[in-house]
């Protein structure tokens, strides 16, 4: 403890300084220089909010739905395959798991809403990919409905780089992100998965004009910021 009227570091537990018997208060220091603190000091209690108690809630209980409805599902699909030649337990575990996933994502703290939004489209992608493989694999999924999804993302993105003008380096995120989200259809054309191109082109076409556009009206944080992570003087 420290005399607050002389100035001095008193060591153990006095409460009298010794040499101007003033009441000192503090924390005690001991021989070692390790401050000693009183019994009755209390801290307090870590308390988890209601919250975040019914977020945990629904996470097990979806999460018993995934393990459960997956096991039953796959069991009675394979007692029927004599039967019924259709894997459509792979819909149901599809399912499952994009809701257990998708509120897991949502109601995550540590995310964006930017990433947020990415993760619902793989999720999502992949659901439909599983429907559309079970159901015959007529590419639907691949050739329409992924690329316009990855369009309406990408504007979404957009609107939210604008929102958050002033966040520079997470503004850096969302250009990224979009010109990813325009990538992956066209990649996908590219391997010949899909067999119709002009929606991954639109998205892709989409992807590129609001990168331009984000670059075009940035401030000059966000364009030193983009040279630096490319290392370009």
């Amino acid at each position: 403890m420290i005399c607050q009227n002389c100035k001095v570091t008193v060591l153990n537990s006095k409460k009298i300084c010794p040499l101007c018997d003033l009441p000192i208060e503090g924390d005690a220091i001991d021989e070692n220089g390790f401050l000693q603190q009183a019994e009755d000091v209390f801290y307090p209690t870590y308390t988890i909010s209601k919250k975040a108690k019914a977020r945990k809630t629904i996470l097990q209980v979806l999460l018993f739905l995934l393990l459960s409805g997956s096991f039953i599902s796959m069991l009675i699909n394979g007692l029927q395959l004599e039967i019924n030649h259709n894997y459509w337990s792979a819909i149901v575990v599809s399912a499952l798991l994009y809701c257990y996933m998708g509120f897991r994502s949502i109601t995550s703290v540590h995310l964006n809403t930017g990433a947020k939004y990415i993760v619902q489209l793989i999720l999502l992608s992949f659901l439909l990919t599983v429907i559309d493989s079970v159901s015959g694999f007529h590419r639907w999924s691949i050739n329409y409905v992924i690329p316009f999804l990855s369009i309406g993302t990408t504007l979404l993105l957009m609107i939210l780089a604008h929102s958050k003008y002033y966040r520079y380096k997470e503004y850096i995120g969302y250009v990224f992100a979009s010109l990813l989200l325009g990538l992956i259809p066209l990649f996908v054309v590219f391997i010949k998965i899909a067999t119709v191109a002009w929606p991954s082109l639109a998205a892709f076409c989409v992807s590129m004009i609001i990168v331009i556009l984000l670059f075009t009206f940035a401030d000059t944080r966000f364009k030193s910021e983009l040279l630096k992570r490319f290392h370009i003087n």
